[in-house]
């Protein structure tokens, strides 16, 4: 199972309608209305088979976030806007991120939350015949709790990993980028 195409169109429909109502605001702002968005959807659907569609969803707001920052600057070129509105963070290169200023002088960023970073969960099913009151499964449910909770505390901390083969983060593809931008 994967999410449908009309729960995806949606999506995105409602995140080009924020992107759009937002056409004269700063990133920051915009990176503060998108994110819980992306993130709630990416939750809901991260229990499915969906990393494939996670990454498409983020080539589509990618593009749309990129139209967005043409329409602001339509003079400016792409290594302008690539010095303004996007830094590169461990691995991934092309995030979109607003930078902040405290009064100390150091600097926090706020990014655009990516689906794709988000690692898909497995829903583990009870067994039928297992009840929470019968004494006779209290080991089951004891591991149950037990993986559960280690899931999420490995989860928290960055490393959980699906499965025995690492998951290959999926960046934006160039062509794409330049072809967003104008430059086809």
């Amino acid at each position: 199972m994967k999410p449908s195409r009309k729960s995806i169109k949606a999506f995105l429909g409602g995140i080009r309608n924020t992107i759009n109502a937002h056409a004269g605001g700063p990133l920051r702002e915009l990176v503060r209305l998108l994110n819980p968005r992306i993130r709630g959807w990416a939750n809901y659907f991260r229990h499915l088979v969906s990393s494939r569609v996670f990454t498409k969803v983020d080539g589509a707001i990618f593009d749309a976030t990129v139209r967005w920052m043409r329409r602001r600057h339509p003079g400016k070129g792409l290594s302008w806007l690539q010095k303004r509105y996007f830094r590169s963070s461990g691995g991934r290169r092309w995030v979109i991120t607003a930078p902040t200023w405290s009064a100390d002088g150091s600097t926090s960023y706020s990014d655009l939350f990516q689906a794709s970073g988000l690692p898909i969960r497995r829903h583990v099913k009870v067994r039928a015949a297992a009840t929470a009151f019968d004494p006779a499964f209290r080991d089951y449910f004891r591991q149950l709790r037990k993986s559960r909770s280690r899931a999420t505390a490995t989860e928290r901390a960055g490393s959980y990993r699906p499965s025995s083969r690492p998951r290959r983060p999926r960046p934006p593809q160039p062509g794409r980028v330049t072809a967003a931008l104008g430059k086809a």
